[in-house]
């Protein structure tokens, strides 16, 4: 509890001690943040100026006029500093740019029916001093698949060359707004005579810069917005936190970097493309695979998202790696990106879970979007040895470091009919699945009935449940594995290595198959001395 001198209606109180030990007030310091944001323009060395990318953007690409409250093309905003924001859509949106309404709203936007985030952060773009706002339902015309295409493409550029991001990271719809803009927070304060109020500490007010479980933290897209910003002013419901690549500073209470500032980091996305990159290899596919992870562990509405709502990450990692990347994988080390496994048991209730149980049906079945062997086709995923889970902080001594294997090659092509295809070259093991016993417990074999040998097999894998599945597998190598270890690790050198191999089932008696799981296998085996074979993966 506090106690403070209370002004009848007052907005802003002068309260830095207070500030530290996490006092909630009614309104949002925008003041402050100004304050914030001049000092990293001005001091930051640390923080890539937002004018340093200049790409053009393509002539579809569209902003807000907050003064005019209308939208304009980017050739009358052309160079100009704007403002964007990331914020829950929560459902469809009553207001949103179409064909039919774009002629209208390039003279006049009906500010009375926008949505409530949308309207507190034109307020704030422009109490900041900026005229121009960037908002996906309104920038973008929703109806036009050209023009999503395109402007989906770019997403990196929007969020990166913005001069910062609005993030509304307390809200969970287009209509719960900016805590403290228009609407006043609860600080739980009561007012007492002679002037003075009491009032409730926020206790929670000293963690991350956003609650990475809230409903915006687990959404799909905004993972992206918020990697690709390199300056952020998020508004929870309690408090506003500037985040930069420098510093990360609470309105009231305290706060460190959130993970996604880590990853910011360790991807080179924080650093100006107009010098050299001191990327650390290491440390860039640590941080990959952790944002792979986490994004599969966010909400996505439509199951065709999943590409869509990192397409903006994918598109900075080209430039940063030189590297092609389709499906979501880098086409220049398939032999470690390809050996993502499930984290889920495929039979589990999903429902009340943070996981997409619909598009996890879907992928099952095989019926979506994406060949079975991409990493987008299945989620929840993890990746390696040593699960990252979705904190990336809190990683191993040392991570998995893989090797491609000289037998097998790989290549991603697209078929006849468009559709993505992995082609195999390499050594192909035929076995035989077989349950067991009262339980079922399911084993390999040979073709022959001969059982594998005693401990080849570390760790399998599988996509699918057991019960529906095929009578033979086939096991191809991919890469030799030195697997990481945490703290106080007991294994051998020798045990560390394992070789990594993709589980495949056929599904035309010929030379097309799919994806089943992945396998771990231990020592010096069959596989390396057999035939090699091209074959299809769908």
């Amino acid at each position: 509890m506090y106690v403070r001198k209370y002004i009848s209606g007052d907005r802003r109180v002068h309260r830095d001690n207070a500030r530290r030990h996490g006092m909630v007030t009614k309104w949002a310091d925008l003041h402050l943040a100004k304050e914030w944001l001049a000092k990293c323009l001005q001091e930051h060395d640390g923080c890539t100026p937002a004018n340093t990318v200049k790409a053009p953007f393509h002539p579809s690409t569209r902003f807000i006029d907050v003064e005019q409250q209308r939208l304009v093309s980017i050739s009358d905003t052309y160079d100009a500093d704007y403002v964007a924001l990331s914020y829950v859509w929560g459902g469809p949106q009553p207001q949103r740019t179409v064909t039919t309404n774009l002629e209208m709203y390039e003279k006049s936007l009906p500010y009375d029916g926008l949505p409530k985030t949308i309207q507190d952060a034109m307020v704030v773009t422009q109490t900041l001093g900026y005229r121009y706002l960037w908002v996906d339902a309104l920038c973008i015309v929703q109806d036009s698949p050209e023009i999503v295409a395109i402007q989906i493409q770019q997403m990196n550029a929007v969020y990166k060359r913005a001069i910062f991001t609005l993030v509304n990271a307390g809200g969970t719809s287009a209509e719960s707004g900016l805590h403290g803009v228009s609407f006043s927070r609860q600080c739980d304060e009561v007012p007492l005579p002679n002037g003075i109020a009491l009032g409730r500490w926020n206790e929670g007010s000293h963690g991350q810069g956003f609650n990475q479980f809230s409903t915006y933290g687990t959404r799909g897209w905004t993972l992206q917005e918020q990697l690709l910003s390199g300056r952020k002013l998020i508004f929870d419901d309690l408090r506003i936190v500037w985040e930069c690549d420098t510093h990360t500073l609470p309105e009231s209470g305290s706060a460190r970097p959130g993970f996604v500032t880590d990853l910011r980091g360790a991807l080179c996305i924080n650093q100006d493309l107009s010098v050299p990159r001191d990327l650390d290899p290491e440390a860039f596919e640590d941080a990959w695979q952790a944002t792979k992870v986490n994004f599969s562990r966010r909400n996505l509405t439509d199951i065709r998202d999943r590409l869509h709502a990192i397409t903006g990450i994918i598109e900075e990692l080209k430039v940063i790696t030189g590297d092609e990347y389709v499906q979501g994988h880098n086409s220049a080390k398939l032999y470690q990106d390809l050996l993502w496994v499930t984290d889920y048991v495929p039979s589990q209730d999903l429902s009340g879970s943070p996981y997409d149980a619909t598009a996890s049906d879907l992928a099952i079945d095989r019926r979506g979007p994406f060949p079975t062997w991409s990493w987008l086709s299945l989620w929840p995923i993890e990746w390696g040895t040593t699960p990252l889970g979705s904190e990336y902080r809190y990683r191993p001594v040392a991570r998995d470091k893989f090797f491609p294997l000289p037998q097998t090659s790989l290549k991603i092509q697209q078929n006849r009919a468009g559709l993505w295809e992995l082609e195999i070259f390499g050594p192909l093991l035929h076995l035989r699945l077989t349950g067991v016993g009262i339980n079922r417990t399911y084993k390999l074999y040979f073709p022959d009935g001969r059982p594998l040998p005693p401990g080849l097999i570390e760790r399998l894998t599988y996509d699918q449940e057991l019960a529906q599945r095929p009578n033979t597998l086939y096991c191809v190598p991919l890469a030799k594995v030195y697997r990481g270890v945490w703290k106080f690790s007991t294994l051998t050198e020798e045990e560390r290595w394992l070789t990594g191999a993709l589980l495949l089932r056929n599904v035309d008696n010929g030379n097309h198959y799919v994806r089943f799981g992945v396998a771990l296998l231990k020592g010096n085996h069959e596989l390396y001395g057999r035939e090699r074979r091209r074959i299809t993966c769908q």
